[in-house]
């Protein structure tokens, strides 16, 4: 386990890193520093820490707003919702053949194969090569909604914010995601509470708790303007599998796993570590929200780097209405 001595060294060179990065020096003292931390981490913990399984994540149907509160929103816990969107209007034409049959014409920017800029695609020929596993490009499907404005009306966030007790000045900020079978997102920990909304297909979520994050090589940046996210050094979506020689501390991290089926939601708590394996081509929208309270609550220090998208996320609320 753990302790509050380990926590603060961790903490102390994760702001050594930033800084060191910030001003352009320091960089190799601080490295050597990380790696006398992370071997005596490893000497520590090894071998009876290491290879844990994953914790299937509680899965609940019928869930009260008191409950939900109770028993995940305040104690920063994951829970699946069985079945909770897929009876809406949205689980109709949130999928394939839906959306290739009255969306395809619509033209979707994509990063090119050799990184030099973008190309359109149709959301027609985008869709059909994730089915036939064609195509495995990271697509950034957000303007999805500006050009077809009505499937994002569809998204009722009511039910939603019943189930948080959320205003509706609060800001809930949506975003679609699609991919192919075999496809999984970068590993990353959101500045907000998201519900994850999976209309099709089957996906497998990774998940690790915020208080793993000294086992978890989180990159010491402050998350770009457009992002809400703070990355790992581990885990992008083209490299899903953790080099257990270059990041030996992973392996003592304690996983948990949550299994998605078409209608589920995942509620994933502020700050929570993710990756989402797409077991099937697939379709969602995530549904985040930031609450200041719960950010300092759960990370003041992850908080203070991500203050400028909390801000963000309030201003483009104010101005768009997203929700």
């Amino acid at each position: 386990m753990l302790t509050l001595k380990d926590r603060f060294l961790f903490y102390s060179l994760f702001l050594a890193e930033f800084f060191a990065l910030k001003l352009s020096t320091g960089r190799g003292a601080q490295q050597r520093m990380w790696k006398t931390f992370e071997a005596a981490l490893v000497k520590k913990f090894s071998p009876a820490g290491k290879n844990k399984l994953p914790i299937p994540v509680e899965r609940v149907s019928n869930i009260s707003p008191q409950d939900f509160s109770n028993e995940f929103l305040k104690k920063f816990k994951p829970v699946v919702l069985e079945n909770f969107c897929g009876s809406w209007p949205a689980a109709e034409k949130w999928n394939f053949e839906y959306l290739m049959k009255h969306y395809g014409h619509l033209q979707i920017p994509v990063t090119k194969h050799d990184k030099m800029g973008e190309e359109l695609l149709s959301l027609e020929y985008l869709l059909s090569s994730y089915l036939n596993a064609s195509e495995h490009r990271q697509v950034h499907f957000l303007p999805l909604f500006d050009a077809a404005p009505e499937l994002k009306s569809l998204l009722d966030s009511g039910p939603l914010r019943k189930l948080a007790n959320l205003s509706e000045q609060m800001p809930f900020v949506s975003k679609p995601y699609i991919g192919p079978a075999h496809y999984c997102s970068n590993f990353h920990s959101d500045i907000g509470n998201n519900f994850l909304l999976n209309f099709c297909g089957e996906k497998t979520a990774l998940l690790y708790p915020f208080s793993e994050t000294p086992f978890l090589y989180p990159i010491a940046k402050i998350p770009l303007r457009h992002s809400f996210s703070f990355y790992a050094k581990f885990g992008r979506s083209s490299e899903p599998d953790f080099n257990a020689e270059k990041f030996p501390l992973v392996q003592f991290a304690t996983p948990l796993e949550a299994k998605l089926f078409p209608g589920d939601v995942l509620f994933l708590p502020v700050f929570f570590w993710h990756q989402i394996h797409y077991d099937a081509p697939a379709i969602g929208v995530g549904n985040w929200w930031p609450d200041v309270k719960s950010n300092f609550s759960v990370s003041p220090l992850f908080s203070l780097f991500g203050s400028s998208q909390l801000a963000r996320a309030y201003h483009l609320f104010g101005r768009n209405g997203m929700s």
